[in-house]
Formats: C-alpha cells, structure tokens, sequence
C-alpha cells in the first residue's frame, strides 16, 4: 500500500515537473516570436512580470513593496483565468490575476456607491467583426455603445469596456459592456427595441453596411453582492497566454499586439475622470461607506487602500521610495523582513511592525462589525 502510495506520488511530480517545463519553453517560443515580430518592448515586459518591486512609505514610517507586473492579457501571471462552476459564477472569492484584482478595485470604488447599475451588453454581427480589428475602430466601439445607453436611457454617466473573445470560442467576437448607474430597474419591450435599433444604426454608421439582426442584452443589479459579481465578469481577461499561445493565428496575435497604447476601461459623463469625485448624488440613490465596507473583507479593505496609494494604518499618503531587484527581495521575504498585508496577497508586502499594527487594526474592524451586526 506505502508502495503503491509512493510511486503515484512521485508519478505526479514527474507530471508536474514535465508540464511545468513545457509550458516554459512555450513561453520562451512565444517571448521569442513577439521579439522577432519587432515588439521588444512587450517581450522584456513578459520576462520581467512580478520580478520587480517598488517600496513605497509614507510620513509615519509605515513601509510597504508593490510587486510590478506587466498588464498584458496574454501574460501567464497578469492574463490568468479563474475557475468556474459549472452554472455560472466563480469558484473562488479573489481573481487569481493580479491585474483583475487591480482593476476589480478601481471599477469598485467608483461604481459600487450606487443603489443600482444598469448592465448593457451590445454584439457586433459575425460578418462586420473583421472591420474591428483596428484601433480606432474598437476606439468608436467605446463612444457609440455610451452614445446608445445615454439617449435610450438618459444615462448622465457610464463604464464602457470591449471584450475581444466569448467563453466557448477563441473566435473574434468583439462585444461591448456597458454599465452605468440607473434609477430603472426593469424596462419595457418597447425600450428594448429602440435599445437594439440604435445599436444598429451605429453599426451603420461605422461599417457603412446595415445589419439584419444584433443581439443586445439589458439587466440591472440592486444588491452588492450582484454588483460584485458583474465587476468581476467584465474586468476578467478575455485573452489569456493559452489561447494567445495556441488558439489563436498570426493574425491575431499581432493584431493584439499592436493595442499598446488602448484603453479598453472608459469612462463618461459623471464618471469620467475630471468629474466622479466632485459629484455628490443628486440623482440616484447612493450607498453609504459603512454599508459597503460592512460587505467586503478586512483583507479586502486593506488591499482597496493601498491601491488608492494610501497607507491602511493612518491614511497618508504613500510616496515611492525605491526599486527593488526581485532576487533580494524574495530572500528577505524568506527571512520574513516582508509579510504579505494579507491572506494569498501576492502584490502588497509591508514590513514586520507594520504588520502587526494591521493585525491589530483588522481585529479591531471585526469587533466593530460584530457590534453593528449586533
């Protein structure tokens, strides 16, 4: 039995072991083309992904590490997908990439204080998506789709994002996503249609030809625990270094590749970035910050300060100090000079005493919580 025990246990670290190394050397080819194709830039980006850090403190002496990573979406670390059930939803409560958790957050404290967001999904029809796939075209993806949402629903703000791939298919399928903050929850058959009429009229307008039939989707959420849900679907990569590795063709890759300089997160209106944080909630109903906080984890919490770039334990403001070499930084790690600031946090370190005035802190939230929920 020990035996038989031992063998399969050694049979599964060979396994390992051989598909940890090939997916290297895929890698390396990758690295290697998207240098020969005269992307250098990207290529040394790829190399050097989570192996640099930068150490920020603030006036008390409160020190912390930002791991850097490179952003792609084709990337292993930054492009990596979550697991999913098998009816929807997502197995675990943290997006494993780093760059989802970054833009989670950022799409989080600006669109979580509203009582209710409005979801628009608008496709492109499979024989107009080849025109898509160039810049400035995916640029007036972003600016017609909350041109719709702002005349059918007299939308005053909105979150635009596109998404290159579905799920089941490593065909091109460019898709925008639309969220905005709406008094409206349900809306009529009516609207529905003058939803999809528009759309198609701007379809028009772009590709010069009229599209027999485009499929829109409209839907609302009302509780944070839906919201978080939605932040998460739209800022997942659609990428990912698997199907960048071998479900897509040349084509595409450099296609993808010559997005260096495209924001696919957009704002407008209210939410833009002049203008949401002079905004004060005339229209809509909005969530105070006890009852958000009240739904998020203190790990969570801690995570949300630092990447506004201010310090978790006394609120000032953190200012860049140094660049770290990952080597030393991954033995004093060892060493436990750095401690995560929380539990599977691979971005944010701060040092030993800082640590424990967090440990305190995230106690002291706890028994502040038991004593509302009380």
């Amino acid at each position: 039995m020990l035996a038989a025990q031992k063998e399969s246990s050694s049979y599964l670290e060979r396994t390992d072991k051989y598909f940890l190394s090939s997916k290297t050397r895929v890698f390396d080819d990758i690295v290697s083309w998207i240098e020969e194709k005269g992307f250098e830039k990207i290529a040394r980006g790829l190399i050097c992904c989570e192996k640099k850090y930068i150490e920020l403190s603030d006036e008390n002496s409160h020190r912390f590490l930002k791991r850097c990573f490179c952003g792609r979406e084709f990337c292993p670390v930054c492009g990596a997908s979550d697991p999913r059930k098998k009816r929807g939803g997502f197995v675990n409560k943290k997006p494993k990439s780093p760059v989802h958790r970054q833009r989670y957050a950022r799409l989080w404290r600006r669109l979580m204080p509203f009582r209710v967001l409005g979801k628009v999904e608008l496709t492109v029809p499979k024989h107009l998506r080849e025109k898509f796939k160039n810049i400035e075209m995916l640029k007036a993806l972003h600016r017609r789709g909350w041109a719709v949402v702002r005349e059918v629903f007299d939308a005053e703000g909105a979150m635009t994002n596109v998404h290159f791939f579905g799920d089941q298919s490593d065909e091109f399928h460019p898709h925008v996503n639309v969220l905005f903050p709406t008094t409206e929850r349900r809306i009529s058959k009516r609207k529905l249609k003058c939803l999809q009429c528009l759309w198609k009229l701007q379809l028009y307008d772009l590709c010069g030809e009229f599209p027999d039939v485009v499929v829109v989707h409209y839907s609302f959420r009302d509780s944070i625990i839906k919201k978080a849900h939605t932040l998460r679907y739209v800022t997942r990569p659609t990428v990912g270094f698997e199907r960048f590795a071998f479900g897509l063709d040349e084509e595409m890759r450099l296609f993808l590749l010559s997005l260096r300089r495209f924001h696919n997160f957009r704002w407008f209106g209210i939410l833009s970035n002049s203008t949401h944080k002079s905004y004060n909630g005339e229209k809509f109903e909005m969530l105070s910050d006890e009852e958000i906080e009240r739904n998020l984890d203190h790990d969570q919490i801690v995570v949300d300060k630092l990447e506004k770039r201010g310090c978790p334990v006394c609120g000032e403001k953190l200012k860049y100090m140094a660049r770290r070499d990952g080597e030393i930084v991954k033995e004093e790690i060892k060493r436990r000079e750095w401690l995560p600031v929380a539990a599977d946090e691979e971005s944010w370190y701060c040092d030993f005493d800082t640590w424990l005035i967090l440990k305190n802190l995230t106690k002291e939230w706890g028994r502040n919580d038991y004593k509302r929920s009380e």
